[in-house]
């Protein structure tokens, strides 16, 4: 795979940054995702803005404008020659003197993988997601602060559950990497402060807009225990039926009917959307 690394294409074998980066030190610095359908990069746009806004919050600064960003993941698509893709743009802390304050050196970065879809039981007979007490450090910025989500999740997974979902002092918030969603009485619910606002999220909400009612509001844990069905989403997850949180079984442990339509809807969304001319 071809990677982009300040200014530059290199095999992502040679793309390298030093060891003294504030990335690398302190796990400071930013970073977005997204996938790519028939080489076109999914709401490219609405990603870029929350790196820069990430980045904001933590006051670390960009070198490049939005439009320069646009043009060198455009690049890195077409060097890669993969219909489907997975892009995650990075932006480092850069070096520093003191090894604890920013002196503005960032590096930027591109990193593409070949999008490796998740087992299609997955989709069709739901997952297994568990609990775990904890708040994101500024959870509204999309950080490299993922140290709570590798250990927690690494135990899960060999636990037999696909995701890990944070809660705090009696709220849901969202989990490792997705976001979470019940269905209560016809109306899907879903958290709205203290998260990190999903890209796909905004496009689920649009779609269920036109099928059902729509909240987002605080959710309390002890909702999950009426939720009627349960979903969560991300970018290369898509929607994704839940069926059990801890040892709670989720509608008798079978996907719902509004996940279902929700899921042929988005489907529908990303085919229409992968039907644009890919790149010369």
């Amino acid at each position: 795979m071809i990677w982009f690394l300040n200014g530059r294409y290199l095999p992502a074998q040679k793309a390298k940054i030093p060891i003294n980066d504030l990335a690398v030190l302190r796990g400071f610095g930013v970073f977005d995702f997204l996938v790519t359908y028939n080489y076109q990069p999914f709401l490219l746009t609405e990603h870029l803005r929350r790196l820069y806004r990430s980045a904001r919050l933590l006051q670390l600064k960009i070198p490049y404008s939005q439009n320069q960003l646009k043009n060198f993941i455009a690049q890195a698509i077409k060097k890669n020659h993969w219909p489907s893709l997975t892009l995650r743009i990075v932006v480092t802390g850069g070096i520093s003197q003191s090894n604890i304050f920013p002196e503005g050196k960032t590096s930027v970065a591109v990193l593409a993988e070949k999008r490796i879809p998740y087992p299609k039981t997955c989709y069709k007979k739901g997952v297994k997601i568990k609990t775990y007490e904890y708040q994101r450090f500024l959870p509204e910025a999309k950080h490299l602060d993922y140290l709570a989500a590798v250990v927690t999740k690494s135990k899960a997974v060999k636990k037999g559950f696909l995701e890990v979902l944070y809660t705090w002092q009696g709220k849901i918030l969202e989990c490792t990497t997705s976001n979470f969603y019940l269905v209560k009485n016809k109306v899907l619910v879903t958290p709205q402060t203290d998260i990190l606002q999903g890209i796909t999220k905004k496009v689920i909400l649009s779609l269920a807009k036109k099928m059902m009612k729509v909240e987002e509001r605080p959710v309390l844990v002890n909702e999950l225990k009426t939720a009627d069905e349960a979903l969560i989403s991300a970018s290369d997850k898509e929607i994704m039926p839940v069926v059990q949180i801890n040892n709670l079984k989720v509608n008798g442990g079978k996907p719902g009917p509004y996940t279902r339509k929700l899921m042929a809807a988005f489907h529908v969304y990303t085919q229409n959307f992968s039907q644009r001319v890919s790149p010369e």
